[in-house]
């Protein structure tokens, strides 16, 4: 499963994303805007597809605006 949220700021984001690694999350990633990985921690094995893919669906769902330009999100698969 895949946990994600959108943040305004890189900021914002960069210390949810800190937050989650040291939970030991098995991969977390920051997606910019454009869905340009900006960050990643953990292991790979196709997990980072999943999290793009959530960030597709929710983009287009339209989820993703929440009030924000260009918002920045941090996805997570836990342990």
């Amino acid at each position: 499963d895949v946990a994600g949220d959108f943040f305004e700021s890189l900021y914002e984001a960069r210390a949810v994303f800190h937050d989650l690694v040291l939970e030991r999350y098995h991969a977390t990633m920051v997606v910019g805007p454009e869905g340009t990985e900006l960050a990643y921690y953990g292991s790979r094995q196709g997990r980072e597809e999943e999290m793009l893919n959530w960030w597709r669906q929710e983009k287009e769902s339209g989820a993703a605006s929440g009030g924000a330009d260009f918002p920045v999100a941090v996805l997570g698969q836990p342990l």
